[in-house]
C-alpha cells in the first residue's frame, strides 16, 4: 500500500483531522491523520502498528488568504 497516496487522496482541509480504521492493521478507528499547516501527520496508535509518518502538501492561495486574516482578525488591526 502507498501511504502517501492514501492520506493525500482524503484531500483534508488545513487543521482538520480525520480518525478511521487504519489501512495497515485494520484496527478500528486507531488511525488519524491531520494536515497541519501544509503538512500532514499520519499515525496508528494501536501498539502492534508502526505505521506512521509525515508528508509535505504545501498551501493553496485560498489557505494562505484564510490563514492571513484569521491572524489580521486576532490582532484587531
Amino acid at each position: 500500500m502507498n501511504i502517501h497516496k492514501y492520506v493525500s487522496d482524503l484531500q483534508l482541509d488545513v487543521g482538520q483531522t480525520k480518525r478511521m480504521n487504519c489501512p495497515n492493521c485494520g484496527g478500528e478507528k486507531t488511525f488519524t491523520v491531520t494536515n497541519e499547516m501544509g503538512n500532514l501527520v499520519w499515525n496508528c496508535y494501536k501498539a502492534s502498528c508502526s505505521i506512521s509518518g509525515a508528508n509535505k502538501v504545501g498551501l493553496s492561495v485560498s489557505d494562505m488568504k484564510m490563514l492571513l486574516s484569521d491572524v489580521y482578525d486576532k490582532t484587531g488591526d
